[in-house]
Formats: structure tokens, C-alpha cells, sequence
């Protein structure tokens, strides 16, 4: 075979655009359909011409060989593409499974999927960039990380007691983060002072329980309303297609609507947003059942959760008692809490109060028990870490006969306190140590340090004209940006008792069919807010007073509780015996009240409201506390205007304990300066 000219290239059957007849290995058939082998490829010579030589080419010699007959290797690519196969192959070899790696592989599965074992859309993609993102050694594909997470869980590489262990440490990991939102199911306890308190049973199946008969049908519905939807918009879009007309003509003949009329497409059109309409309606409801069936799973896992640390307190011997670790013990709880526990309705209306009876009792009970077994760790978790401090009065305990304080005696601080003396103007000088005070009947007084105490109300109405010069910025920050409300108790005193003694209350809860009626049904309405929402629907309960049994207590929380101070007593009587002849009228014998006592926090100008509370404004502004509780200088860096009260401690507001402690700590501020 003589070759003129042989130019440079591969030829067909290589690699580079797999072109020719040997494109494809044991592929090509003849007409008859028998298969023919691939043919070897011809290697090519030198016997392209180099343009850089004047020697011209043999064009007499057949310079072409078969592959078989050449001995010299075939080329394998560029030194960098052989490097990293040889690495890829190296890493492959080195990779070798190990019980770890499998636990961290299921740790990080159950990460990304928040602790469920159905996996969520693109797990693939995110279990293969969560695992190389915690392990920057490995060297695996996402094919191989999946893959292997399948062996683990079908092969069951992993014992359940594995599983579990590594669920809690996963539910740790993920309620530790900034998105508190992302919560695990309920991990479960395993292990209680060296007693095994769970013990998964791997023969155990879970049992499979179908969806009610009502959810299917629901699930139906919403299938066909959108598809409905979906081709009535496809007619009216301009689609006369023959599926389009016939579906058309069911979904019409369906709804009664004639397609002959000269108004069909408006109706056509109502029926089209009518349907998307029911399909969100029955959307919305199913996903409520859905919500309200994971509550009550989480529900169910938390009381056997307790039961079993409460069964393994009752194990422990009370003539020794084995020590509770603490370290263990807040693990525990902290693992129980993170799932709130939710709180069935029931009939009666008395769901809500038994269930918070019974978790106050065994509370109880397990405080009780924890104090039996002389642990020391009941004082760490009631006061140190809850962060009570036990205060000193500095007086011996008195017997109960005796008043406090004695009036036939004279107290040391009696000629110390001035009452009726409305502060007005308080003017501070940072270049100095004195104040000056000035009140509502034109006296004044001059001092070396004040403690401010009055609401946070106050302090929001009057601080602009209270403090001369004006407060920093910090201080007014603070005092605009942390929330104070208003809650106001309503008390009725009727004539009898008229409920059970093992009753504590009624808790007020509304349907939104009430709602609508409630305009007409209350002879006295009293008034609304801007979205036309009553009084009494803030009014959140009445309540049964321990030391009166004859009295109720009625709780307005809520934008409304400032207005209901401005209505007579006959209006909030009258009104009151509405909710209550409404809600449990027709189970007791309500006689009307024979007197009516309530607060009037708000309108009172020496309050102005409650007590403190955060909100989204103190979020916004990043008021805090501390802020409003640090004490305006002078220059020799002298507290000389002091802050107190219950919006001033920053972890007990709205609490009496808590305006306590402030007290005592702006004394100790004083104590500290003079020692």
C-alpha cells in the first residue's frame, strides 16, 4: 500500500470526536445484521512531512502498522491528567470504612434533614457538600457518600442504639445553633446515673398507620379543584384543543353552566377563581392537621420520656441514694424542653387547666424527690441558676400573731420619708456632685445622689421635662425602646360559691362565629379597636382567689385593658356576667355579683401602666436593660442619678422579686462608694 501524503491527526475510530467506524466498540452490523469486530486502529507513522526539514517523504514505502504490531505504549494524556488519576486512585485505596466514618456519615444525614429519617429534596447534593465541609481529608464522590448511606441503613451497619445516640447528639448540635427555629423531633434519653432508661427493640417495626378516611378525600379535593382550575384557564387562555374542550365540557355540565350562553366564559372565569379558592381553603385546613398531628406525636414522646426518668428516680434507693449528676441532669431537661409541650382542647373547656395541674404536680413530685435524696443540686437548679439571690431583711423571723411593722412603735425611717411630694424637675450636673429636686408644691432639695424609681411609664411621659439637662442618648434609646403595657384584674365577689371546689378557673376561648356575634349578643359592647375587635375578647379568664372563695379574678390582657378603665362598673359587671353565663352558663347557676373592684394601672398618672416587657421595637433599637439601670456620672466617674425598678433588671422584669433586687443593688452601688 503506497501513501502519497499523510497528514497529522487522529484518525477514525480515536477518541477525539469518535467519528468513523470504529466509533463505537461492537456497534456496527452489516446489512445482514451480523456484528462485526471493531477493527484495530492504524497507528500512525513519521510520515507526516516536517515543515522545519527539506527531506521529502518516502512516498515509496508502506509506512503504516497495525496496532497489535506496535510495540511502543499507547499515549495515556498530559503528565497533569496522569497525576490526578494516580492521586484519585491513591485516595480511593486509602479510603477505608470504618464504624466512625459510618456514624459520621448518618451524623451528617441527619443534619442536613433536621433529624428525620425521610430525607429532604436534594439530600444528595447536600449530604455530599455537609460531609466534605465537615471532613476536608476525604476525597469521595457524591455517588459513593450516598451509596454508602444506603448500605449503612439497608445492611444495618449501625446498631438502633447508634442511631439514637447519634439523633440526641445531632438534636444538641442543631438547637445549639443562631436558628433556634430548626428543632429535632424528641430525642430520647438513653442513659440516667449509669441505668439504662430506653432500650430500642431492633426486631421492633414502626407501625405504619394509614391517613384518616376524611384526610384522603381532602387530599382528593384539592387534586381536583387544581386541576379544574388549571384547564378552565387553558380554555379561557384560548386552548380549544380536543382534551381542553372535553374536560371543559365535564367541569361546565358539573357546574350547571351552559357553554352556549353569551356570558359562559364569565362564569367560566367565577368558577375558575372559585375553585382556586377551595383549594387553598382545604390547603390551609390540611396543613392545620397536619401541624396539630406532629404536636401531639412530640407530645406523646415527651410524656414517655418523662415517665422513664421519673420510673428510674423511683428505682434509686432511699436509704442511699445514688448522686444525680448535674451535668447529666440538665442534659436531660434540656433535651425534654426544647419541644413544647402541647396542649390538647378538650371538652368541658378544662383541658387547658388540668394538663398545666398535672405538670405543676409532678413537678412537684420530682422536686420532692430530688430533696429526699439530699442532693444539693435542687438549690443550684431553683436558685443559682434560674439567678435568684436569697436576700437578708436583716430581722429575726416573727411570729405570724404580729403586725409588720408595729404601729405603736416608731420606725428609724419615719421622719425619712416625705409623702405627697410629686417630683417634677430633677437637674444634674455631670462637672458636680449635687443634685437638685424640685416638686409639684414649689419645694426643692438638694442632694448628693438620687434613685429614680417611678414606672417606666412615668419615665416614657415625663422624661423630656423630668431631667435638666436631657438624658443621654443611650438612656432615651432605652427608655423608647423597651415595651410597657398594661394588664388590669377585674374582681367579682359574688354572694355564694357557685363552683366545684376542685376548680381553679375558666380559661376564655373564642370561635370566630363568636366573634362576629358578639356586637349584638352584649348588651353593653363597650368599646372596639381599629379592627373592630371588642373588650372582651382581651378578657383572657377568671380565676378562683385562694384566700376569698366567694371572689373571682378576672385578668384584661391586651391593646384594650387601658380602655376598659374609662367604663362604669355597672358596664364591666353587666359585661363580665356575659362571659360568663356565654361560656359556662349553661353548666352552673350564675347569681349576679354583689360587688365589683378593679386596677386601673394606666390611667393612674403615677404608673401609666403595668410593668416592662420586650418587644420588637426593643429588638429593633437594641435597647436593653442595662442600659436604662447604668447610673448618669459626674466627673470624678460618681454615680449622682441612680436608676431602679422592675424594667431595670434585665433578666426578672415585670416581677416584684425582681424591682426588689434593683433596690438593693443601687444601695450596694452607694455602700461600695463610701467604704
Amino acid at each position: 500500500m503506497n501513501i502519497s501524503i499523510v497528514s497529522q491527526g487522529s484518525l477514525p475510530g480515536v477518541r477525539q470526536g469518535m467519528s468513523g467506524a470504529g466509533a463505537g466498540h461492537d456497534s456496527m452490523r452489516d446489512v445482514g445484521g451480523r456484528q462485526l469486530r471493531r477493527r484495530a486502529p492504524v497507528i500512525q507513522g513519521a510520515t507526516a512531512p516536517n515543515p522545519n526539514s527539506n527531506s521529502q517523504p518516502n512516498r515509496g514505502v508502506d509506512d503504516t502498522r497495525r496496532a497489535e504490531d506496535y510495540e511502543a505504549p499507547l499515549p495515556q494524556g498530559s503528565p497533569a491528567v496522569r497525576r490526578r488519576a494516580a492521586r484519585r486512585r491513591e485516595d480511593t485505596r486509602r479510603l477505608k470504612w470504618t464504624v466512625e466514618m459510618y456514624i459520621e456519615v448518618m451524623r451528617t444525614f441527619y443534619i442536613i434533614n433536621h433529624c428525620r429519617d425521610e430525607p429532604l429534596p436534594g439530600w444528595r447534593h447536600l449530604l455530599h457538600a455537609e460531609f466534605l465541609r465537615r471532613n476536608t481529608t476525604f476525597n469521595i464522590t457524591e455517588q459513593n457518600i450516598v451509596d454508602r448511606k444506603n448500605v449503612i441503613v439497608r445492611k444495618r451497619y449501625l446498631t438502633d442504639l447508634q442511631l439514637q445516640e447519634v439523633k440526641r447528639e445531632v438534636g444538641q448540635i442543631l438547637y445549639q445553633q443562631e436558628e433556634f427555629q430548626i428543632q429535632p423531633e424528641v430525642p430520647l434519653n438513653l442513659e440516667l446515673n449509669g441505668q439504662q432508661v430506653y432500650t430500642p427493640n431492633p426486631n421492633r417495626r414502626n407501625k405504619n398507620s394509614d391517613a384518616p378516611m376524611w384526610r384522603k378525600r381532602l387530599e382528593k379535593n384539592i387534586d381536583e379543584h387544581r386541576a379544574d382550575a388549571d384547564v378552565l384557564n387553558e380554555f379561557l387562555a384560548g386552548n380549544n384543543s380536543r382534551r381542553v374542550m372535553a374536560k371543559t365540557q365535564a367541569i361546565a355540565r358539573k357546574a350547571q353552566i351552559d357553554l352556549n350562553n353569551a356570558d359562559h366564559r364569565q362564569q367560566l372565569l367565577n368558577l375558575k377563581d372559585l375553585l382556586r379558592q377551595k383549594a387553598k381553603a382545604k390547603g390551609a385546613r390540611l396543613r392545620r392537621y397536619n401541624k396539630l398531628t406532629k404536636r401531639k406525636q412530640q407530645n406523646a414522646a415527651f410524656e414517655n420520656n418523662q415517665k422513664q426518668f421519673l420510673r428510674s428516680l423511683e428505682k434509686q434507693d432511699e436509704e442511699q441514694p445514688a448522686e444525680i449528676d448535674p451535668a447529666r441532669f440538665t442534659t436531660y431537661w434540656n433535651s425534654i424542653w426544647i419541644i413544647r409541650l402541647y396542649l390538647p382542647r378538650r371538652r368541658g373547656g378544662r383541658g387547658l387547666l388540668n394538663i398545666k395541674n398535672q405538670c405543676l404536680n409532678q413537678e412537684a413530685s420530682l422536686r420532692r424527690k430530688i430533696l429526699n435524696n439530699r442532693d444539693p443540686l435542687i438549690t443550684a437548679i431553683a436558685r443559682e441558676d434560674a439567678g435568684y439571690t436569697p436576700l437578708s431583711l436583716g430581722c429575726e423571723l416573727i411570729p405570724v400573731d404580729k403586725k409588720i411593722p408595729d404601729i405603736t412603735k416608731q420606725l428609724p425611717m419615719d421622719d425619712k420619708i416625705l409623702l405627697n411630694k410629686e417630683v417634677t424637675e430633677i437637674k444634674w450636673n455631670s462637672d458636680s456632685d449635687a443634685v437638685k429636686i424640685t416638686c409639684v408644691d414649689g419645694s426643692s432639695y438638694d442632694a448628693n445622689h438620687v434613685i429614680v424609681t417611678v414606672s417606666l411609664g412615668v419615665l416614657k411621659k415625663n422624661y423630656k421635662t423630668m431631667f435638666v439637662p436631657e438624658l443621654p442618648s443611650y438612656k432615651i434609646n432605652s427608655i423608647e425602646g423597651i415595651g410597657f403595657g398594661t394588664v388590669n384584674k377585674i374582681l367579682l365577689k359574688f354572694p355564694t360559691k357557685w363552683w366545684p371546689d376542685d376548680l381553679k378557673g375558666f380559661s376564655l376561648l373564642w370561635t370566630e362565629e363568636d366573634r362576629i356575634n358578639l356586637v349584638n349578643e352584649c348588651p353593653h359592647f363597650g368599646p372596639v379597636d381599629d379592627e373592630g375587635r371588642s373588650w372582651l375578647e382581651d378578657v383572657y379568664g377568671f380565676y378562683v382567689i385562694d384566700s376569698n372563695p366567694k371572689v373571682l379574678l378576672g385578668w384584661v390582657v391586651g391593646k384594650m385593658a387601658a380602655e376598659v378603665e374609662y367604663l362604669s362598673d355597672e358596664v364591666v359587671t353587666s359585661s363580665c356576667m356575659y362571659l360568663l353565663k356565654k361560656f359556662v352558663g349553661n353548666k352552673y347557676d350564675i347569681p349576679a355579683p354583689d360587688g365589683v373592684l378593679r386596677s386601673k394601672w394606666s390611667s393612674n398618672q403615677h404608673f401609666c401602666g403595668s410593668y416592662a416587657h420586650i418587644n420588637i421595637e426593643t429588638e429593633k433599637r437594641k435597647a436593653s436593660a442595662e442600659d436604662l439601670a447604668r447610673p448618669l456620672t459626674s466627673k470624678n466617674n460618681n454615680p449622682i442619678v441612680q436608676f431602679a425598678g422592675e424594667a431595670t433588671n434585665a433578666t426578672k422584669f415585670s416581677t416584684v422579686n425582681g424591682a426588689i433586687e434593683t433596690g438593693y443593688r443601687e444601695a450596694e452601688r452607694l455602700i461600695n462608694l463610701y467604704k
